[in-house]
């Protein structure tokens, strides 16, 4: 329902490695809305007595049927073509039963940090259920990222099937060495430099303040957060996570940042503080490490632990609350669709543009959208740039997900006055558990430790 379905390549895995499975269904195609002045409404909206609420609206594509990010992942797990990158050498794996692949084109291309370096278009004579092999160039250093993007088309031009195979790299890491000394006033700590300054409130550990060409890019102090706007796969959770609507969760939706000391040494402003509901005990104790250096960047390190009995996650990360006019970005990661740690099959890494009122996904019921995750480089327009050796995952909204949870139809939504950036360490998949098992384990963010998440501010 709404976004999703998440994980259903796990489900086409054990399809394939077991041949006495035949396969499963999705329930259903298309959303089942009413529109009323051009917006989708569902069970309820009409006053009757007997409805099921938005249960209804439960489609692999929207109403109108328009794909979802959701529907191009099935896509993805279904085509009948598979690709796999063995050193130099594309192994193409012809899935259907009768139909020889010569029905279709084939065209590679290796991009090596967003950039062409061999390509080729031509036709594969592979009989059903057989395998062949194709040389392509591969490479074995960059900077962000190198691979291989494979397309099948029909006669008329349609992709069929496609995949992106990672090459073997060592991509270059981020280094620094010119640090910059951290001063101290009563209430705060200020990094200065040419063109920059950045200031951490020694009372609450948070940047409050980041000037950057002498334009203030922040219209909020930082915060670490942890909630998401629940989606329609995740109503079993919102009692669990939230206290909205008179649940009784742990409370991720009323959050309290508690500074326990705020210290410099040398380049480097260190906090240690806790999250915790209002009225609750801390369930994330972490350290925050901020360090400055003469070129304007900051490296941010986050390591924390959670606390044992504590449920699983929506989301982990910063949220940047920057003006409403930096929208427009350009970053490199999974795109140019929302995607999500199981369901990220369509999506490729390269370099894509946008900016947030593109990332939203009308959804009959407001809820989470335009994640984007394996991100090594996001640049807001105008504003601040966001990089990261091991990656992170974003979200660039005009919507706050407090305004998203309370919102039950589109045209209830109101914009912020900001535009919000989330750099996350993780944040949870998406599942199919609004009448479908638990999200998958392996897709929760469920760690108890977090360790060295990384990022670059400049």
């Amino acid at each position: 329902m709404g976004n999703g379905p998440g994980d259903v390549m796990d489900y086409w895995d054990v399809i394939y490695k077991h041949p006495k499975l035949i396969g499963g269904c999705i329930w259903e195609w298309a959303d089942h809305t009413v529109l009323v002045d051009g917006m989708p409404r569902y069970g309820g909206d009409f006053d009757e007595i007997t409805n099921d609420g938005n249960f209804c609206v439960d489609g692999l594509v929207f109403h109108d049927r328009s794909f979802k990010a959701g529907s191009l992942n099935a896509k993805a797990a279904y085509q009948y073509a598979h690709f796999e990158l063995d050193g130099n050498k594309i192994r193409v794996t012809n899935r259907y039963d009768f139909t020889n692949l010569c029905e279709y084109t084939f065209k590679y291309e290796s991009v090596v940090d967003g950039e062409i370096i061999d390509c080729g278009c031509f036709m594969l004579d592979i009989e059903p259920k057989e395998t062949a092999e194709i040389g392509c160039v591969t490479v074995s250093e960059c900077s962000l990222g190198a691979f291989v993007n494979c397309c099948l088309y029909d006669k008329t031009g349609y992709e069929v099937a496609s995949a992106q195979l990672e090459m073997d790299t060592q991509c270059e890491g981020i280094y620094k060495s010119d640090e910059l000394e951290v001063t101290e006033t009563e209430h705060s700590f200020t990094a200065n430099g040419e063109n920059f300054r950045y200031t951490i409130c020694k009372h609450t550990g948070r940047l409050v303040s980041i000037i950057k060409n002498g334009v203030e890019q922040l219209t909020a102090p930082v915060e670490l957060t942890v909630m998401r706007a629940p989606t329609d796969n995740e109503r079993n959770m919102v009692h669990r996570w939230y206290k909205h609507d008179g649940a009784w969760g742990v409370g991720f939706d009323r959050l309290f940042s508690k500074c326990y000391s705020c210290e410099s040494h040398a380049n480097t402003v260190t906090v240690e503080g806790s999250l915790s509901p209002v009225g609750r005990v801390p369930f994330f104790k972490y350290t925050i490490e901020y360090s400055f250096y003469k070129d304007g960047s900051v490296k941010v390190k986050l390591n924390g632990d959670v606390r044992e009995d504590c449920v699983w996650l929506p989301r982990l990360g910063f949220e940047f609350r920057t003006p409403y006019d930096n929208d427009r970005f350009i970053y490199f990661g999974r795109g140019d669709g929302e995607c999500y740690s199981d369901m990220k099959y369509h999506a490729k890494v390269g370099f894509f543009e946008s900016d947030a009122d593109s990332e939203y996904v009308n959804y009959a019921v407001p809820q989470e959208h335009g994640n984007h995750i394996e991100t090594k480089l996001l640049e807001m327009h105008n504003g601040l740039r966001f990089e990261s050796d091991k990656g992170f995952e974003f979200n660039a909204s005009h919507y706050s997900a407090d305004g998203l949870m309370r919102a039950k139809h589109i045209d209830e939504l109101k914009k912020e006055d900001a535009t919000i950036v989330r750099i996350d360490y993780k944040a949870s998949g998406i599942g199919s558990n609004s009448c479908g098992p638990d999200l998958i384990e392996k897709y929760r963010l469920s760690e108890k430790e977090i360790r060295d998440f990384v990022f670059y501010i400049s």
